[in-house]
């Protein structure tokens, strides 16, 4: 069986209550490894994660991009971790559990990250 995972990710900047939020799409896919085709299962999971601000200032777009990205799905990804780990077993498949999140700061300095957010 292969597993194919695409996570997105968007933020939202609340100015007004002094909150900024995380939004992370998960789909998780499993297809036969003999006919690609063929999917097993798949799991869709949608997390918030909710971040209260020291003030009303903005966040640039830029910026807050790059907070979801560093902070906020390394802070959603343990849940979503367990939920699709919980789905797959409640449907009756072999347990599978997502990787882990590699931090940003375990890649070398000069290491590119492209988001397509």
């Amino acid at each position: 069986m292969s597993v194919e995972t695409e996570i997105q990710f968007k933020a939202r900047d609340r100015v007004e209550d002094r909150q900024f939020d995380v939004f992370a799409r998960y789909n998780v896919t499993a297809t036969a490894d003999d006919d690609p085709e063929l999917e097993a299962w798949r799991v869709r999971v949608e997390h918030v994660a909710t971040y209260r601000k020291r003030d009303d200032e903005s966040i640039a777009e830029d910026d807050g991009v790059a907070f979801s990205a560093i902070i906020g799905l390394v802070n959603i990804h343990p849940f979503a971790r367990e939920a699709v780990q919980s789905a797959v077993q409640r449907m009756g498949y072999p347990p599978f559990t997502l990787d882990m999140l590699e931090p940003l700061s375990a890649f070398p300095d000069d290491h590119v990250v492209e988001l397509d957010n």
